[in-house]
């Protein structure tokens, strides 16, 4: 069975590899993330994940983060490994997106942006990379898509 890799061309192939190591690597920095904010508790978050904001934000608007970090890294993978529906995994990249500029606005209002902008870039860059390239530089087929005879 022949798969859409190998169809493309060598350059393609090493930009599909780099996009699929940024998106498992957003998958386990989001998913881990939306983990600790969907089942922790607000002390462990402060203690053990360094969340200072845990006690600042409602615990119900910590388990919907937490839960759409959870939906976003599953975006990112799955759709695309399963190449159903992988439009998906850009639009996931994007929710990504989308989190750590609200997060970063969080920051700038508690004062304590400068002490996590390293941290926020090193996801908001490669979800950057990763819905960009994964929209139009080099989407995944769908193995649904019925192509037409004529």
């Amino acid at each position: 069975m022949r798969s859409y890799v190998d169809d493309l061309k060598s350059s393609e192939k090493l930009l599909n590899a780099a996009l699929w190591v940024v998106q498992c690597y957003l998958a386990l920095r989001v998913g881990w993330t939306g983990y600790q904010q969907a089942f922790w508790t607000p002390e462990q978050m402060v203690l053990e994940g360094g969340m200072y904001f845990a006690f600042e934000v409602p615990l119900p608007v910590l388990r919907i983060i937490g839960m759409a970090e959870l939906a976003g890294a599953a975006g990112l993978i799955v759709p695309s490994l399963v190449r159903i529906a992988p439009l998906i995994t850009p639009l996931a990249a994007g929710g990504v997106i989308l989190l750590q500029i609200m997060a970063i606005f969080f920051n700038i209002t508690h004062e304590v942006f400068y002490q996590f902008l390293p941290e926020h870039m090193s996801v908001l860059l490669p979800a950057l990379f990763v819905a960009f390239g994964r929209e139009e530089v080099l989407p995944i087929p769908s193995r649904l898509s019925v192509t037409s005879r004529g």
